[in-house]
């Protein structure tokens, strides 16, 4: 099996791509009327924790989080909605393989 790139950490089904893990994509996430912009370090069942632009680190309650955006591809971005994000990975990804991710018009 080859080895993945930190940027390749997604698989593709039936031409759709959903991330297997969302450390070390670059996010946009819009939470109230802030947007927040970095990359994912953590996660766990009830947060996310991201280091902005600015090199601070921020932990967010996955359900407050009104859109997460996440650039799985040089100009190709994902997005879902925090709530749907809950719960811890593995178990997020037993549930569905595709999540309610959705490419931005």
């Amino acid at each position: 099996m080859p080895r993945r790139g930190r940027s390749e950490g997604h698989r593709e089904r039936r031409g759709d791509l959903f991330p297997v893990t969302l450390l070390g994509y670059r996010a946009e996430i819009l939470i109230g009327k802030s947007v927040i912009r970095g990359t994912l370090v953590d996660e766990t069942a009830r947060t996310l924790t991201v280091r902005t632009d600015g090199g601070e680190l921020r932990r967010l309650p996955k359900d407050q989080i009104v859109s997460l955006s996440l650039q799985v591809k040089e100009g190709v971005w994902l997005r879902t909605e925090g709530r749907k994000l809950l719960g811890m990975p593995a178990e997020r990804l037993k549930r569905s393989m595709r999540y309610g991710w959705t490419r931005p018009g």
